[in-house]
């Protein structure tokens, strides 16, 4: 079984859900992205690749971060 990314996980749920394709709006940051709704082109997703001790976290790698636009009784089936 291919080990699959968080980051190919959620592109690839957008694609196939919400015919979404991720949209790099800062040329300094490529691999910062959003998701919009096809309908009405309004974000619903934010992806951000930025390193560990941003997060207070120790390690100098990068992690990637997903921030969602949800309607807040909808917002606790997103939490791991």
């Amino acid at each position: 079984m291919q080990n699959i990314s968080f980051r190919e996980k959620v592109l690839g749920s957008a694609a196939k859900q919400y015919h979404t394709q991720p949209e790099c709006l800062w040329p300094k940051y490529p691999k910062d992205v959003v998701l919009r709704h096809s309908s009405n082109n309004k974000w619903y997703g934010l992806l951000m690749n930025i390193p560990r001790n941003r997060l207070g976290l120790e390690g100098e790698e990068f992690v990637d971060i997903l921030n969602v636009k949800a309607d807040p009784v909808m917002a606790g089936a997103f939490l791991l």
